[in-house]
This record gives C-alpha cells, sequence and structure tokens, in this order.
C-alpha cells in the first residue's frame, strides 16, 4: 500500500472503532449518546394555536407550523414560513449545531439543546416555544 493511503486509512478505521456499538452505553464517562435523528416542529411563535395562527393569516404562503427535520446523512433541513432552508447538523453531547447553508442574511449557526421530553429548543432562535418531535412526515428524502 502506498505511504500515502496509509494515514487516510488509518484515521478512518480508527473513526469506525469509535463509533462502534449498538449506541446504548456512552463512548466514554462523560459521553451522552442522543440519536437526535427525525423532524420537529413548532406553531409560529405570536400564536397559541395552529388554528389561531391560520385564523389570523388567511394567507395560504403562510406555514404556521415551523418544521425541522435532522435527517440521518448529516443535513438539515429547516421549514420557515414558505420557505425550506438547508444545511448540516451534529450532535455534541446532549447539544445539537446546526449550520445552515442557505441562510442569507447573519449567522447561520445555531446551538440546540435536547430536552428530555426529546425536544429541541435554542436560545438563539426567535420565539420561546421549543421544537417537539413532529407525528408527520418529515422534511428529509
Amino acid at each position: 500500500m502506498s505511504p500515502d493511503l496509509r494515514l487516510p486509512l488509518l484515521f478512518a478505521t480508527s473513526l469506525l472503532a469509535a463509533g462502534c456499538g449498538d449506541g446504548s452505553q456512552p463512548a466514554g464517562p462523560d459521553a451522552a449518546v442522543i440519536d437526535a435523528t427525525g423532524s420537529y416542529e413548532r406553531v409560529m411563535p405570536g400564536y397559541d394555536t395552529e388554528a389561531a395562527c391560520r385564523a389570523a393569516n388567511s394567507d395560504a404562503l403562510v406555514n404556521c407550523v415551523e418544521q425541522i427535520s435532522l435527517c440521518a446523512n448529516g443535513r438539515v433541513a429547516w421549514l420557515f414560513t414558505d420557505i425550506v432552508f438547508d444545511g448540516t447538523w451534529a450532535a455534541r453531547g446532549d447539544e445539537i449545531d446546526v449550520v445552515m447553508s442557505s441562510f442569507e442574511d447573519g449567522d447561520g449557526s445555531f446551538v440546540f439543546e435536547r430536552r428530555a421530553d426529546s425536544s429541541l429548543f435554542s436560545a438563539e432562535v426567535y420565539g420561546d416555544r421549543a421544537f417537539t418531535v413532529a407525528t408527520g412526515d418529515g422534511l428529509c428524502p
């Protein structure tokens, strides 16, 4: 084997060895194993229910339910009003780092906290309501 290929192969083998297991045990004494893959939703901030939002916004383009889907391949899709933004995500302990590549204005990086009820919350995202586990289809392919 070429010396140029040994280091990448060694690195890939190390990653595989570190990541193997059934996910039931933490990888280290302080590590938390979470599987956040799935879809989460919340009613648009400013409204208590989807019905109240729809009554106030008869425009068909207003989506009263925001949805964020964390796909198994590390991609994220975020339905915000009537636009689906895309990016990437990674779990880090009980936090989830989301980087939106298609945000045009400002910083597209957010840290979400995975709560005990499996909802996602970020103080960096407007509104005081968490995204709860969605019951319908997500935005992942």
